[in-house]
């Protein structure tokens, strides 16, 4: 269902390209790219910190729902899921709150560091100015995503997982707020 809504969604998209080309309209095609990356990137954050940090990481999700490809890399498993719209690290075995904190932190933060590089590249001037040149407008988008998927995960919230929503998972902001303060 939710890839019949997603297909119906991106050929509208794409018909409204084709008939009214805009290059600025790219910009959302690049971001939908760019999003199954820097969900990989925001995971692999969260694992490399771990690691640094002392601890173990036990697997690795991006996506939710049914699973399409599962292996091991560096010893870790790897899940990729269906919809690719979030995802987690289960770590275990890093101890303090502030090694804690930074676990939590180092999704978002290695979101942070992408768009941080391609304003690096880009410039201040042309990252925050209109272009017309395809390349510059996915490294936009793509900066874009980064900040704005970082900042909402650094939100403290509390979601409700499981079939029936019987257990509550912790964001990235909450985590590290619990983290540094002890709570649970």
């Amino acid at each position: 269902m939710y890839v019949g809504a997603i297909a119906i969604v991106m050929g509208l998209f794409a018909i409204e390209i084709a008939t009214n080309y805009a290059p600025a309209k790219l910009s959302v095609l690049f971001l939908v790219c760019a999003w199954f990356p820097l969900l990989a990137i925001h995971e692999a954050g969260h694992a490399v910190a771990a690691r640094l940090c002392g601890g173990h990481v036990r697997a690795v999700v991006i996506g939710f729902g049914r699973t399409l490809w599962s292996g091991t890399l560096w010893g870790v498993l790897v899940e990729v899921r269906a919809l690719p719209i979030e995802g987690f690290t289960l770590t275990y075995g890093h101890r303090g709150r502030l090694r804690g904190a930074f676990v939590y932190f180092a999704g978002p933060g290695a979101e942070l560091l992408v768009a941080g590089a391609l304003l690096a590249v880009l410039g201040p001037e042309a990252m925050f100015s209109l272009s017309e040149e395809a390349s510059v407008i996915a490294m936009q988008a793509v900066a874009l995503g980064a900040v704005v998927s970082a900042v909402i995960n650094l939100i403290p919230a509390e979601a409700r997982d499981g079939p029936w929503g019987e257990s509550r998972v912790a964001n990235d902001g909450l985590g590290i707020l619990r983290s540094l303060f002890g709570a649970s």
